[in-house]
């Protein structure tokens, strides 16, 4: 009679799972240092609550109707859009760079040549067009 020892079976990336993969408690320091940072960040929100409860519901919805606070909204409202539109544009632009620095590598040199030629042409023709005027 022999007896064959079983081993695990291999995860996602192909390597048998090691014992501290799964269930592993993180180093006590990181977990400190977790909650630290997540109750200055509630610590805010806990300091306006509090404040909001110790004046009252009727102050409360007197303090949250002012006109400053449509326009503090507003303000924040347009930094978001701004924010996302300059953050999309950076994202795409660095992307595109990405792939172009790829197709270079790639050894398609003839191809990007002719993209930064012709992206090049219409670079000169915006600033051609609309000179910057101090």
């Amino acid at each position: 009679m022999t007896t064959t020892a079983t081993r695990p079976a291999p995860g996602p990336s192909g390597a048998a799972p090691s014992s501290t993969s799964r269930g592993a408690r993180p180093p006590l320091a990181l977990a400190v240092a977790a909650v630290v940072v997540a109750g200055l960040c509630v610590l805010p929100l806990v300091v306006v609550v509090a404040k909001a409860l110790e004046s009252g519901p009727a102050a409360a919805f007197e303090l949250l109707w002012r006109p400053r606070v449509a326009e503090l909204l507003r303000n924040t409202v347009s930094l978001v859009v701004v924010t996302g539109l300059l953050s999309t544009v950076l994202g795409v632009g660095a992307a595109w760079l990405v792939g172009l620095a790829l197709l270079l590598l790639a050894g398609g040199a003839m191809a990007t040549a002719m993209l930064l030629v012709r992206i090049g042409s219409r670079l000169w023709t915006l600033t051609a067009h609309h000179p910057v005027t101090a």
